[in-house]
C-alpha cells in the first residue's frame, strides 16, 4: 500500500513594495504608463504605473511582480 504524501509547494516570492521601489517616491514629477506583464501560469495582463519615465515603470513593475516578464505597452 502506497503511503500518502502531503501536497507540497514552494510559496512564491513576494513583491517588493514601498516608495521609490514599486512606486515613484514624488508623484507630481510622475506620469501614467501601460506595461504588460506577463506571468508563468496567468494570462498576460496590461497594468497602468504611475512612474518618472519608461525605465523606471518596468522597474517598479518588476518589483511588484518579481519573476515576470514586464514589457512596455
Amino acid at each position: 500500500m502506497k503511503e500518502i504524501v502531503p501536497f507540497q509547494w514552494e510559496e512564491p516570492t513576494k513583491g517588493a513594495f514601498g516608495p521609490g521601489i514599486s512606486r515613484p517616491a514624488v508623484a507630481k514629477s510622475a506620469r501614467k504608463f501601460t506595461v504588460v506583464v506577463r506571468q508563468q501560469a496567468a494570462r498576460p495582463m496590461k497594468v497602468t504605473l504611475l512612474a518618472e519615465n519608461r525605465k523606471r515603470a518596468l522597474r517598479y513593475a518588476q518589483a511588484r511582480w518579481p519573476g515576470a516578464a514586464v514589457e512596455a505597452a
